[in-house]
C-alpha cells in the first residue's frame, strides 16, 4: 500500500476535526462567553497564581471565611458545623451588622403595610422562603445577613410552607386550585415568587444566595459599567404600548431585573449539565417592581402547562427535570423568549447584558458565577449562588454518573487537543519539507530518488 495517499487520509481526518473543534468557540465568543469559563477568567484577575479553587457548595468552610471578610462583617464566624440560630439570635445579628434592616417574622401581617410604604420602583422588601422561620441553617442565616449588609432600609420578609399556602390563597385565589394540585413545597415556592413579585413587588432570593452589591447599585457596578451599557431597545410604539402599568419611561430605572443562569454550545450540552435550556435565566433571585406583565402572566402560564401534562401530551426525563420546567427556570425562560420574540429579539441578544423596555438583563457573571469562581478583586458579580441543591433528587442519585461523565468530557478534551496539536505539527513538518525541497537541490535528488522507488516498488506488489 502507498504511504502518499494514507499520509493525504490522515491529514484530511485531522483537518477536519481541526475545523471542528475551531468552530465551537468562534459561534460563541461573537456575542458572550460560556459563563462557566467567562467566571473563571473574572476569578483569576491580579492574584491568579495564588488563586484556590473553592468548593462550590453551601458546606464548604472556605466559602464561609469568605463571606465573612468579603462583608466585613463584625459578629463572630459562622461556619458550616456552627449551631442553627434562632429567629432572636440572628435579629441580634443584625442589630449589629445592619441595624437600619428589619427581619419580619409574621410577614403576612406586615406585607401589605411595608408595600404601600414604598413609593415607586421596586419596593425595599426582600422576600424569602424556608421550612423553618424560628430555626436558621448557616447557610441560610449567612444568606440572610448577606442581604440585610448590602440592602440597608429593607425589611426581610420570612415565609414558611403555611404561609406560602395562605398568601396564594389571599391574593390570587383564582390560582390555588392550581398551586394546591402541585406535588412539592419546592413547586409551590416558585410559584409563590412569580405571584407575590407580581402583586407586591421587591426582591425574592433563596437562602442558599450570598448578596455582594445591594439592589440600589445593580446599575453602576464599576465592573457592568466597564462592559457596553445596556441599551433601551424600546423605540416602537408598540414596545412602549406593551409594557406593564408600573413601568414608567424607559429613562427610569428598570422595574424588572433578570440573571442568566449559564449558556451552552447546545441543549444537549445543557443537559448533560443538569440544566433544562442552553441559554438558561435564573429565578433564585428576582427583582421587580409590582405588577409587572411577565410576573403576572406565570400564574396562568404554570395552569396552562399543567394541564399539557394533565392530557399527557408533556412528559419528563426525571422528578429534577419536571421540576424545573414545571415551575422553575424552564418555565421562566419559556415565558422570556415569548417576551423578547414579541419584540422581535432572542434571548441571544440579551446575554451579554441589555435594557429591553423597563428590564434590564444582567451580563452573566452579574449572577451566573457561584463561589467555586470567587475573587476578592472581581466586582462585576453582584449575586453569588451555594447551590445547596437540598430539594433535587436526581442530582444526588445521579452524582456518581456526572462524575464519570466528567471525567470523560475531560478525556475528550485532552484527546481533541493533542488532535490538533498533531494536525498543526504534521502541517508544520510538510511546509518544511516542501521548503527543502524546493530551496535545497541536495535534498531534492535524494528525496525524488526515495519517493520513486515507493511508487515503483507498490506498483510490482500490485502486480
Amino acid at each position: 500500500m502507498s504511504t502518499v495517499p494514507l499520509l493525504h487520509s490522515l491529514l484530511l481526518v485531522l483537518a477536519l476535526r481541526a475545523q471542528q473543534l475551531s468552530a465551537l468557540p468562534r459561534a460563541f465568543t461573537n456575542n458572550y462567553h460560556q459563563t462557566s469559563y467567562y467566571c473563571l477568567e473574572l476569578s483569576r484577575g491580579p492574584e491568579r497564581d495564588n488563586l484556590k479553587q473553592y468548593r462550590s457548595s453551601a458546606q464548604s468552610p472556605e466559602l464561609y471565611v469568605l463571606a465573612h471578610d468579603q462583608l466585613k462583617l463584625r459578629t463572630p464566624l459562622i461556619l458550616p458545623n456552627s449551631r442553627p440560630l434562632s429567629f432572636q439570635q440572628l435579629q441580634s445579628v443584625l442589630a449589629v451588622e445592619a441595624p437600619s434592616v428589619t427581619l419580619v417574622h409574621d410577614s403576612m401581617a406586615h406585607v401589605d403595610k411595608l408595600a404601600s410604604s414604598s413609593a415607586t420602583g421596586i419596593p425595599p422588601m426582600i422576600h424569602m422562603a424556608m421550612k423553618d422561620k424560628n430555626m436558621f441553617l448557616p447557610h441560610a442565616a449567612l444568606s440572610i445577613i448577606s442581604w440585610a449588609k448590602q440592602n440597608p432600609g429593607h425589611a426581610i420578609l420570612l415565609f414558611d410552607d403555611a404561609d406560602i399556602e395562605a398568601y396564594i390563597q389571599k391574593y390570587q385565589p383564582s390560582f390555588w386550585p392550581t398551586a394546591s394540585n402541585l406535588s412539592t413545597a419546592v413547586e409551590k415556592a416558585d410559584a409563590w415568587r412569580y405571584v407575590i413579585l407580581c402583586k407586591h413587588g421587591g426582591i425574592y432570593t433563596d437562602t442558599d444566595t450570598l448578596c455582594l452589591h445591594g439592589v440600589h447599585s445593580w446599575e453602576s457596578v464599576p465592573g457592568l459599567m466597564q462592559r457596553p451599557p445596556m441599551q433601551d431597545s424600546s423605540s416602537s410604539s408598540s414596545e412602549s404600548s406593551s409594557s406593564s402599568s408600573s413601568s414608567g419611561a424607559t429613562s427610569r430605572s428598570p422595574s424588572m431585573y433578570v440573571g442568566i443562569e449559564n449558556v451552552f454550545q447546545s441543549q444537549k450540552q445543557a443537559q448533560q449539565h443538569t440544566y433544562v435550556k442552553q441559554i438558561q435565566m435564573l429565578q433564585w433571585t428576582l427583582a421587580a417592581a409590582p405588577r409587572h406583565e411577565l410576573l403576572c402572566g406565570m400564574p396562568e402560564r404554570i395552569k396552562s402547562k399543567r394541564d399539557l401534562e394533565n392530557k399527557g401530551l408533556v412528559q419528563y426525563s426525571g422528578f429534577d427535570n419536571a421540576v424545573l420546567q414545571r415551575t422553575g427556570p424552564g418555565i421562566w425562560t419559556d415565558a422570556i423568549e415569548e417576551y423578547l420574540k414579541a419584540r422581535k429579539l432572542s434571548v441571544h441578544d440579551v446575554v451579554g447584558g441589555r435594557r429591553i423596555g423597563d428590564i434590564a438583563f444582567l451580563h452573566q457573571p452579574a449572577m451566573g458565577c457561584n463561589w467555586v469562581h470567587y475573587s476578592p478583586v472581581n466586582h462585576e458579580t453582584l449575586v453569588y449562588h451555594m447551590f445547596n441543591n437540598s430539594w433535587k433528587v436526581d442530582w444526588r442519585i445521579d452524582s456518581i454518573a456526572v462524575q464519570k461523565l466528567h471525567k470523560r468530557l475531560a478525556w475528550q478534551a485532552k484527546v481533541d487537543a493533542m488532535v490538533s496539536f498533531g494536525y498543526w505539527l504534521l502541517i508544520l513538518c510538510g511546509s518544511a519539507l516542501v521548503l527543502l525541497w524546493a530551496c535545497v537541490p541536495a535534498f531534492r535528488v535524494p528525496a525524488t530518488k526515495w519517493l520513486l522507488s515507493r511508487v515503483v516498488g507498490g506498483k510490482e506488489r500490485a502486480a
